[in-house]
C-alpha cells in the first residue's frame, strides 16, 4: 500500500483471512477521504466502483486460451506483475 495525502492506494492483501475495508481503514491512523484499489476487490466486504486505469502507459496482459473477463474491467494486483 501506499498513501499519498488523504489517498489510500491499496495494491493486494494477503492473509489467511481477508479483512473488510473498513477493517483495514480503522488501523490506519491517517485519515483517508480515498481509496484505490488495484486488486478485485470482492472479498473486502465494499460497495466499490470499477474505473479503468492504465498503469506506466504500456502495461500489457498476456492470455492463453479463453480469455473471461474480455470486455470486463479489470487489473492484476501489483504484486502479479513482473
Amino acid at each position: 500500500m501506499e498513501i499519498k495525502d488523504t489517498q489510500l492506494q491499496l495494491f493486494d492483501v494477503v492473509g489467511t483471512r481477508i479483512c473488510s475495508l473498513a477493517s483495514i481503514l480503522e488501523r490506519i491512523n491517517i485519515r483517508i477521504q480515498e481509496v484505490a484499489i488495484y486488486f478485485s476487490p470482492d472479498r473486502l466486504n465494499a460497495d466499490v466502483q470499477a474505473l479503468s486505469h492504465i498503469l506506466d502507459g504500456d502495461s500489457l496482459l498476456m492470455v492463453r486460451g479463453n480469455f473471461p473477463a474480455e470486455n470486463e474491467k479489470f487489473m492484476l494486483p501489483r504484486s502479479a506483475r513482473c
